[in-house]
């Protein structure tokens, strides 16, 4: 589902319209999304996409310079499309589609014109800032392929087909989570699942799936393998990507070298300047600094950081949950700048990964993951939420 200035982008009668004779073929009028709101991006073979409405394509008519229609069936080239820095540039590479002041969207536009298709940004209906998540579920889908056969784990989601994708959505929606997190590129977790291609065809078909199921997806901007470079799949793909973080356990794969990690942050922020971007570190570390962890925090903000994904110990449970949640709590307050010389700041702090490693390799329910997060944050309450298993 895309949005301009609040209102759906909308196909008409779910498709199947000519633009010359319906110029309202496509609009952006509506305010409740439903079916003729569900677009699908389809990547081809050359880097360029298609949208799909049902069984209907969109076409810049003469390819481009015109009106758009979507009644056709079978894509040609006056189908495709080109990503160019967040624009839809149409097949006869002048022309770009854009929205028009009588709410109805064209492929007339020029470069330097206004809004464009591509810069209708893909907003999940939830609060970004409030996380819930698990991104290992175990024992949740006995028969998936890959890993233990059993478990969720959402890194790897790229690595399915169209109907275990949907039913991975379908089981992370009916418990109420909302943030998933995700790797473009690499080996999601050694050698348990396939690997990755930096593909950012893919990357904007798994991104563009999991935002029209309203899900927010949470990216990682690089292969952990090769941590002090930012994937080409997530740059192309910055404007589906409304939180991201540099690397997993960031200063590990960084060798703890503050100025490396100061370098990816900043690549990242860079590569995805309108996400939020949160570190994520090794289990009791906190800061990209060894020498002093606020100043670490102050430089971190002051480079476009939002917060932290806190890490515990790998056994579950990984320590009492009271003590847990207050240990917790004092790094909330502290990042939120509620502590005496740590004013200023104003990062978050998500529960992100307490035991999940045992969780992983099996042995833990996933009520006993839930209830933990639940006794956890009750002692935690200016976490912004958890991405571990939980309430929901």
């Amino acid at each position: 589902m895309y949005i301009v200035a609040g209102n759906y982008v909308t196909a008409e009668q779910g498709g199947g319209l000519s633009g010359f004779d319906r110029p309202d073929a496509l609009i952006i009028n509506r305010t409740v999304p439903d079916g003729w709101e569900d677009f699908n991006i389809e990547a081809n073979n050359d880097g360029s996409i298609s949208l799909r409405i049902g069984q209907y394509y969109v076409t810049a008519e003469n390819g481009g310079g015109g009106v758009l229609s979507t009644n056709r069936t079978s894509k040609g080239v006056w189908e495709t499309f080109v990503d160019v820095d967040g624009k839809l540039r149409c097949f006869d590479g002048i022309h770009f589609i854009r929205a028009r002041t009588d709410l109805t969207l064209a492929a007339d536009g020029s470069e330097a014109q206004g809004l464009t298709f591509c810069g209708i940004i893909v907003q999940p209906p939830v609060d970004i800032k409030n996380w819930k998540g698990s991104f290992c579920i175990p024992d949740a889908f006995p028969g998936i392929p890959y890993g233990d056969r059993s478990r969720i784990w959402t890194p790897a989601y790229g690595c399915y087909s169209g109907e275990w994708r949907e039913a991975i959505r379908g089981v992370y929606r009916a418990r109420g989570y909302t943030h998933f997190v995700y790797n473009c590129a690499g080996l999601p977790y050694a050698n348990d699942y396939p690997e990755l291609a930096d593909d950012p065809g893919r990357v904007a078909r798994d991104l563009s799936e999991l935002l029209a199921a309203g899900l927010v997806p949470v990216v990682a901007a690089t292969d952990d393998r090769q941590p002090d470079t930012i994937l080409e799949s997530f740059k192309q793909n910055q404007q589906l990507i409304p939180i991201c973080f540099p690397c997993w356990e960031m200063n590990g794969p960084l060798n703890n070298d503050e100025d490396r990690q100061k370098r990816l942050i900043d690549a990242t922020v860079a590569a995805a300047p309108n996400a939020d971007c949160y570190l994520h570190f090794t289990p009791g570390h906190g800061s990209i600094s060894y020498v002093s962890e606020v100043d670490g925090w102050r430089w971190c903000q002051e480079h476009g950081t939002t917060g932290l994904l806190a890490q515990g110990a790998n056994e579950f449970p990984p320590e009492p949950p009271v003590s847990g949640g207050q240990g917790l709590e004092s790094t909330c307050v502290r990042l939120l700048g509620q502590v005496g010389g740590w004013e200023g700041l104003n990062q978050l702090t998500v529960k992100f990964e307490y035991g999940v490693w045992m969780v992983y390799h099996g042995g833990v329910s996933e009520a006993a993951q839930r209830a933990y997060t639940v006794e956890f944050l009750a002692n935690c309450p200016h976490a912004a939420g958890y991405c571990d298993g939980g309430p929901a």
